[in-house]
Formats: C-alpha cells, sequence, structure tokens
C-alpha cells in the first residue's frame, strides 16, 4: 500500500551511488493513493529522486472491490461527496507543473510522449493515467457492442498485438485470434499495436 512509490525512491539513489543514469518507475492507483501513496510522494520531492511516479486513476477502489474513495464525489453510501482533486493534491507535495503529465492511458502514443518526457529530465516526475475502470457498470453499458476483429489475411504472425497483454487475444497457427470474444471490451489497445492494419475496432 503505497510502496509502489516509496520503493523507488531506493532503487534510484542505488542507481545514483553506482552512475547509472536511468529513472527508476513505480506505479500506485488512485484509491492507494489517497491512502498512502500521498506520503511516499512527499518523500520523492524530498528526497529530489529521480523517479517517474505514475498514478493510475481509474475512479475507484478496484483491489478490494470497487468502493468509493476520496477522489469520485461519492462517499461509501454512494451519496455526493465533496471530491478531493488528485491533480492539485499532486502539485501541493512541490512537484512542478512541467513536471506533471495527465494522460488517456488508452492512447498509446500520449502515454510513451509522457514517459519520454519524465526520461528527458533529471529528478522527480509524475504521470497521472485517467481512464475509468473497465469493470464499472456504467463503463460496461458504453462499451456494450464494442469489439475488435482480427482479420487473418493481414495479420503477419509479428505478435505485436500480444504485448498489451489482453486476456481476448490468443496465438494460433501462426496467427492472432480473438480466443476469447466475451474478454473483449473494444478499447482497441491491439489495434494500436498492429503495424499492419488487420486489427478493426467495431461500434467506435
Amino acid at each position: 500500500m503505497g510502496a509502489g512509490l516509496s520503493s523507488i525512491i531506493g532503487l534510484a539513489k542505488a542507481l545514483e551511488l553506482q552512475g547509472d543514469s536511468r529513472k527508476a518507475l513505480g506505479m500506485v492507483g488512485d484509491s492507494t493513493f489517497f491512502h498512502s501513496g500521498i506520503n511516499s510522494l512527499i518523500d520523492v520531492v524530498s528526497a529530489e529522486a529521480n523517479v517517474i511516479a505514475c498514478i493510475l486513476d481509474n475512479s475507484i477502489t478496484a483491489m478490494t472491490g470497487h468502493q468509493e474513495n476520496p477522489g469520485t464525489a461519492k462517499n461509501l453510501m454512494g451519496l455526493p461527496f465533496p471530491q478531493v482533486d488528485l491533480v492539485a493534491l499532486v502539485r501541493a507535495t512541490g512537484i512542478g507543473e512541467d513536471r506533471i503529465c495527465i494522460v488517456d492511458p488508452m492512447k498509446l502514443d500520449e502515454m510513451q510522449d509522457a514517459i519520454n518526457a519524465g526520461l528527458a529530465v533529471s529528478g522527480p516526475f509524475v504521470i497521472i493515467t485517467k481512464s475509468p475502470c473497465a469493470l464499472l457498470k456504467e463503463v460496461i453499458r458504453a462499451n456494450a457492442g464494442k469489439h475488435c476483429v482480427i482479420h487473418s489475411d493481414k495479420c503477419k504472425g509479428c505478435k505485436m498485438c500480444m504485448k498489451v497483454a489482453c486476456p481476448a487475444i490468443a496465438f494460433e497457427n501462426g496467427k492472432a485470434v480473438i480466443a476469447d470474444p466475451a474478454s473483449c471490451n473494444g478499447y482497441g489497445l491491439c489495434k494500436q499495436m498492429c503495424k499492419f492494419d488487420a486489427i478493426e475496432r467495431i461500434g467506435e
């Protein structure tokens, strides 16, 4: 709980002592950040650790059963509640405006640009990914009917689409296939990875 940001401080300092310029990257969910991760981010800033701290804001407490958290504008009873501004909270730790990137993690180019921006500077850098949990009922309803199709005649078997670790995709007879259509939510990360236009997103 919060170690995703605290442990990278030690890793960054160990790399620094070895003369290694690589940057440590750690992640924490929005709920855990409110619970204990903010302490770790404060330590990151005070230690001037050479890290990328990534806060995965999926607007729910997914780890323990989809409870509300201080950033969801509802209390545990589902009633309206003052929402804590996650970005303002990050800024309050001392992270400069030019060291915070807010991105949609479903857009791989945005995500890569944010990582590159973090790697280009020395010291703390924060990436906040904002995308609601795919298991939320309202998200499931909004994505109803959306799915991906892989055209085997275009698939070159490069396995790039497998890199997103989607449970719906398998590799059979030298080709990628949607082996479990029920697991495909149509987000299209696989489509973004494909260099041969072999994947089509239905219901966009």
